[in-house]
C-alpha cells in the first residue's frame, strides 16, 4: 500500500482550477478590486481617504468687496505660517491613506490564503482517506 502524497499533482490541479475560474486574469492591485469584494467599514474608510486626503489651504472667499479685500490681506500675512502646515498635513494624510490601503491588501490576502488553506486541507484529507483504503 502506497501512502505517499503527490504534491506536484495537487499543485497542478490547483493551478488548473485557478485558470478555469479565471482568477489568473483578475486584478492584483487592491484599489482595482470593486468595493463589494472588500469588507464594509474598512472599504468605506479607504475610499473616503483616497478622495479626501488633500486639505485645501483656503476656502473660497465670500462677502462684500471690503470683507474680501481684508480676508485676502490676512491670507497674505498668514500664508507663510499656514501653507507649510497644510503641506505637512497633506503629506501625513497621504501616508495614512497608504497605510489603510496596505492593511486592506493584507486583509484581502489573508482571506484568500485562508480559503486556499481550507481547500488544501480538504484535498489532503481526501487523499489520505484514499491512501488508507
Amino acid at each position: 500500500m502506497d501512502n505517499s502524497v503527490d504534491i506536484e499533482k495537487i499543485m497542478e490541479n490547483i493551478r488548473e482550477e485557478i485558470v478555469k475560474s479565471g482568477k489568473d486574469k483578475q486584478p492584483l492591485s487592491f484599489k482595482d478590486v470593486e468595493s463589494t469584494e472588500r469588507n464594509g467599514d474598512l472599504d468605506e474608510a479607504i475610499d473616503y481617504i483616497s478622495y479626501n486626503y488633500e486639505v485645501q489651504p483656503y476656502a473660497p472667499l465670500g462677502g462684500n468687496k471690503i470683507a474680501v479685500f481684508f480676508k485676502k490681506v490676512i491670507r497674505k500675512i498668514t500664508g507663510f505660517f499656514v501653507l507649510p502646515v497644510v503641506r505637512q498635513q497633506n503629506t501625513l494624510n497621504y501616508y495614512y491613506y497608504r497605510v489603510a490601503e496596505t492593511i486592506g491588501e493584507v486583509k484581502s490576502d489573508n482571506e484568500e490564503l485562508k480559503k486556499r488553506a481550507e481547500l488544501l486541507e480538504k484535498r489532503v484529507k481526501v487523499l489520505e482517506e484514499k491512501a488508507g483504503k
